[in-house]
C-alpha cells in the first residue's frame, strides 16, 4: 500500500511530498513519533499530525 506523505519544516516554510511503500505506518496514530529512516530521512524524527482516509474525509485526533 503506497502513502502520499507530506513533510513541513516551519521554520523555513517548505514542504515536501513523496509517495512510499512503508506497511510500518500500518497501526501507527496521530501524534506519533518515529525514525525518519522509515521513509528515507536518516537522522529525523518525525511526528504523525494528520491524514485522511481513502475517500477523502479527515483523520482528527480527537476521534
Amino acid at each position: 500500500m503506497a502513502f502520499k506523505i507530506v513533510i513541513s519544516e516551519p521554520k523555513s516554510r517548505k514542504a515536501w511530498q513523496i509517495e512510499k511503500d512503508a506497511p510500518s505506518f500500518i497501526g501507527k496514530k496521530i501524534g506519533d513519533k518515529f525514525d525518519g529512516s522509515l521513509i528515507g530521512l536518516s537522522g529525523f524524527t518525525l511526528q504523525i499530525t494528520g491524514g485522511s482516509d481513502k475517500d477523502g474525509f479527515p483523520m482528527r485526533p480527537d476521534l
